[in-house]
């Protein structure tokens, strides 16, 4: 190798003070936008999350711990339902059992609420999970058998 040992492990150790660093400011500017939110429009707390998740996601750095889960619940309490859906499709929301079954709770009975509550469980990603949400509930059920018939009847057109 051109550098000598010493030079190597120099550079080791300041890249991984660097990471070290890096990884803590983040975290220190999530901290910050969450601790302002009470302070300022949720919906402007919540474009401050949006504008970090796309700088964290064009450098490829990671995402401070919590930061899916607050991103998302601040997306629901501040994104129009169909403009929800649309970050939940691109992958900009992350969904977690805990938010589908506490949101799947406060939704009412309604064609519409059934209708998002079922998206949402839906995309969970662990499949065994999404049917014991199901078949807790009638309606949800019913959502399903619909849901299978006619995807059944467009696969075969």
């Amino acid at each position: 190798s051109y550098y000598c040992p010493r030079e190597k492990a120099s550079a080791l150790y300041v890249a991984k003070e660097y990471a070290r660093i890096q990884k803590e400011e983040i975290a220190a500017l999530f901290a910050f936008i969450m601790e302002g939110k009470s302070k300022r429009n949720k919906y402007a707390s919540f474009q401050l999350l949006e504008h970090l998740y796309s700088a964290l996601g064009e450098m490829n750095l990671s995402f401070p711990k919590r930061f899916h889960a607050d991103f998302l619940r601040l997306g629901y309490e501040c994104l129009s339902r169909r403009m929800f859906i649309q970050y939940l499709q691109r992958n900009v929301l992350i969904l977690d059992d805990n938010f589908v079954e506490e949101i799947s709770k406060t939704l009412q009975t309604n064609q519409d609420d059934l209708e998002f509550s079922f998206f949402l469980i839906n995309r969970l990603t662990d499949k065994a999970r999404v049917f014991e949400i199901m078949k807790e509930s009638d309606s949800m059920k019913h959502l399903l058998v619909q849901n299978l018939i006619s995807n059944h009847y467009y696969s075969k057109r």
